[in-house]
């Protein structure tokens, strides 16, 4: 149960290193939550960092070497898929104790995670407790099970208006740390959102069989809603466009990518409707029929197209039907993710953003602190990553997928941003996915 509601006091970015940034978040569990926080790198040779608060149950089962592993596994696992959707992952740990956990990515690269846990749903206790004793039974403890047991007695039930308490508390505390970016979980949380919506809307659907008609219906309310410039109409009518795209496509890529350019043909249309200069209209609508060509998958396309049309919409908010909203990070993260599979070079970017190589280094290392090639290297990872753990594909025809024509390259590449290679990451997941 959360003591108190107050985010971390010190909100500005700490410029010490990451174990002490990590040991400051510990603490603050400590002292405003009635629960501990666990530390696990990714690394699997760096320590355990362990908070004060931890229960006697969990801190036994870190010291055990074979169930220590589990736990970490385990935890990393739902870090990877919690920093998929830019949140807390709440997950019951392999033995069957309620827990939360959140990744920590200083740069957007997972290098751990962080897990508060060890108490039980409302009225689950007697269950989870049968169920937790069975598991630690059928696993050598080199005679701790009386320990385990005693321990165990001690555990609390707990609400999930106590638990997402706790959790709000813990992100904030990452945020607060400089150990996660706000902005960037910001994005995956409305990814995530948008995904939810279409799923719900395609079900929806799916109760009477998808037409044609059915598609270019809500591609007229659409052209309707940007007409009154109703945000909220804009984004439902959007999304009821979307699933009836995806069920008329039967989720097939190109199908869907057909349907998409509709949407940018309407808001070519909205645009000279409004006066905008022909020209610099067509040229836009130019330069988005590329990008969504380059994407390469339908949850990737859907969520471009949301991006174009709200894009749309605040530019017109601020009065610049023409002008765009995009830093030259976002349009260059924009950029290679279209070209992902390609042979992507500097000056190819260059060439196809309208500025000069020596401009787009420039200023994208003064926006990001990084180079071209960094930021290439980390989307590629980022990439194989989800295949990793999405797909049954060999790591050859990740490393492809991924634009490495080495996959030697890939393999140092990826080991260089989160410590392991591809394959041990792999294990990682799948042995997690086994225990769970």
């Amino acid at each position: 149960m959360t003591r108190s509601r107050r985010t971390p006091s010190d909100a500005s970015l700490p410029s010490d290193g990451i174990e002490s940034r990590v040991q400051r978040v510990l603490d603050d569990i400590d002292r405003h939550t009635d629960y501990g926080g666990i530390y696990y790198s990714v690394e699997q040779s760096h320590p355990v960092l362990v908070g004060r608060g931890v229960c006697r149950f969990c801190s036994g089962c870190i010291q055990q070497n074979r169930l220590g592993m589990f736990c970490r596994n385990n935890a990393c696992t739902g870090a990877i898929q919690g920093h998929a959707i830019g949140d807390v992952w709440y997950f019951r740990c392999w033995l069957g104790l309620d827990s939360i956990v959140v990744s920590i990515a200083p740069d957007n690269e997972i290098i751990g995670a962080i897990e508060v846990g060890g108490f039980f749903s409302p009225g689950e206790t007697e269950k989870a407790q049968q169920t937790i004793l069975s598991r630690l039974s059928s696993v050598d403890t080199h005679g701790a099970l009386d320990a385990f047991i005693s321990s165990l007695q001690a555990m609390r039930e707990q609400n999930f208006k106590q638990v997402k308490g706790i959790a709000d508390f813990l992100l904030e505390a990452t945020f607060a740390a400089g150990l996660n970016d706000a902005s960037s979980f910001a994005v995956r949380q409305r990814v995530n959102r948008q995904q939810q919506r279409l799923a719900i809307k395609v079900q929806q659907l799916q109760e009477e069989p998808p037409t044609v008609r059915g598609l270019f219906s809500g591609l007229r309310d659409l052209t309707h809603a940007l007409q009154d410039r109703d945000r909220h109409k804009v984004m439902k009518s959007l999304d009821d466009f979307l699933g009836h795209a995806l069920l008329t496509s039967g989720s097939e890529l190109p199908k869907a990518k057909s349907a998409i350019t509709l949407v940018l043909s309407t808001l070519f249309c909205d645009q000279m409707i409004r006066g905008s200069d022909w020209k610099a209209a067509h040229g836009l609508f130019e330069r988005r029929l590329v990008e969504l060509d380059g994407l390469q998958d339908i949850e990737e396309a859907c969520l471009w197209v949301e991006d174009v049309v709200l894009k749309r919409l605040d530019a017109e908010e601020r009065g610049q039907p023409n002008a765009s909203s995009q830093t030259i990070n976002e349009r260059v993260v924009q950029w290679i993710r279209t070209h992902l599979r390609k042979r992507i070079t500097i000056t190819g970017a260059a060439h196809d953003l309208g500025i000069s190589t020596s401009t787009l280094a420039h200023r994208l290392k003064a926006e990001t602190g990084k180079t071209f090639s960094q930021h290439v290297n980390a989307l590629r990872v980022r990439e194989g990553k989800r295949l990793l753990a999405d797909s049954n594909l060999s790591l050859g025809e990740i490393s492809s997928r991924c634009g490495f024509n080495d996959h030697s390259y890939f393999t140092k590449v990826f080991r260089k941003h989160i410590n392991l290679t591809p394959r041990a990451f792999r294990v990682m997941l799948d042995q997690s996915t086994r225990h769970h």
